[in-house]
């Protein structure tokens, strides 16, 4: 017999479509974003209002708002139904995330991150979120909410997995820029970076500046689209100015950002020509990387790795707690300059049916069945040097 969530008479959810977002919700929403347990700044409003707005949506996205018995709002979670499960015929209900949205951990306030999860699984269960899945993409693998949620299903007799999980690059308190760098990059590669300034220099005065506010917004974000344009993101079509829907969403969250005081610019010249541009969402205990790009005429000189080194002087401020950098696993760059990582996983649970709880099982051992061949056959490669 499975087990039955018991019925939280002392919280309140509402499942909420974009365009019924009020005024009071979204003042509630930014409160919950400045309280929250673990930062993510691609679930805040001014991020998500920009991606509603100007990005193609699609229509099964809502947003659940987990209230406690005070009706304070302690937990936001955006959704998208109408999924599947990997092959499995099995229908998904997803945290939404798009293509520029590098972490799915939801908005929780602290201390309320059980509470939270009793109620999240009990629509899930119960209410209008029909699937048979709920799957949750780009969480951490550990911290008050992650293991909140694992706590909660545990305590109710609940299946849930890690299905997936990689690292990426994570800057960390704790170290002066100085100390950092020269501690976490080898000393060849230090040498060298020092040869490039130098050479830089003969050209010009090397100035690094950056934006915290709205004035000069647009001319700020102007220069970092043309830079990106210019690059080899346009001839791999992930430019942001390639399309209009990507350009405006991008122009109104960080003219938005900087507005909120959520978002910070970098900018690194040489004499008068813009050679490089990093975009960063601070958060309040944390920050994110969210895009850099860098004009290719001076690649010779490394600017994307003179700006990330520009970028650690966010160590000596005493409010920095940490940066994720949001970038793929293993990334060359980013990787040999920052010392930490942070797990990301995905985590599925089934509802609480007969049928789901089967099939999830049997996914979970093609899954893991195939995971084992293919470690077996790299080990086998690996053994013969191939």
């Amino acid at each position: 017999m499975m087990s039955s969530l018991p019925i939280l008479k002392d919280a309140l959810t509402s499942i909420v479509s974009a365009s019924d977002i009020s005024a009071q919700l979204a003042a509630e929403w930014d409160d919950l974003a400045r309280c929250a347990s673990e930062p993510n700044s691609f679930y805040e409003r001014w991020f998500v209002e920009a991606s509603l707005r100007h990005l193609t949506i699609p229509d099964s996205v809502q947003f659940l708002f987990v209230r406690d018995a005070n009706g304070a709002l302690v937990g936001m979670l955006p959704l998208r139904n109408g999924q599947r499960y990997g092959r499995m015929p099995l229908s998904a209900l997803q945290n939404w995330l798009h293509y520029n949205q590098f972490l799915g951990v939801p908005l929780v306030r602290k201390g309320s991150e059980e509470l939270f999860w009793r109620k999240v699984i009990a629509e899930f269960d119960e209410s209008r979120l029909r699937s048979d899945i709920l799957y949750l993409s780009e969480m951490l693998a550990s911290g008050p909410v992650t293991d909140a949620l694992f706590a909660v299903c545990k305590d109710l007799g609940r299946s849930a997995a890690i299905v997936h999980r990689y690292q990426r690059a994570l800057l960390v308190a704790g170290s002066t820029p100085d100390v950092y760098w020269s501690e976490s990059v080898r000393k060849k590669k230090r040498k060298e970076i020092a040869r490039l300034e130098n050479r830089l220099s003969e050209i010009g005065e090397i100035r690094v500046d950056n934006l915290r506010v709205e004035t000069d917004a647009a001319a700020w974000i102007t220069a970092f689209l043309s830079l990106e344009a210019a690059g080899w993101k346009a001839l791999d079509g992930a430019a942001l100015d390639k399309e209009d829907g990507t350009r405006n969403f991008f122009r109104a969250a960080i003219a938005e950002g900087l507005k909120q005081g959520r978002v910070e610019i970098l900018r690194l010249r040489v004499g008068n020509e813009t050679i490089a541009m990093l975009i960063n969402f601070l958060a309040e205990s944390g920050s994110f990387s969210f895009k850099i790009a860098y004009n290719e005429d001076y690649a010779r000189y490394s600017p994307g790795i003179l700006i990330e080194k520009a970028n650690l002087q966010r160590l000596a401020d005493p409010s920095f707690g940490w940066m994720d950098s949001c970038a793929v696993e293993d990334h060359p760059m980013i990787n040999s300059l920052w010392r930490g990582r942070r797990e990301i996983v995905r985590i599925a649970l089934p509802r609480n049916v007969l049928r789901a709880a089967v099939m999830f099982r049997a996914a979970r051992l093609v899954e893991t069945g195939w995971s084992a061949i293919k470690q077996f056959r790299n080990r086998g490669q690996n053994d013969n040097g191939v």
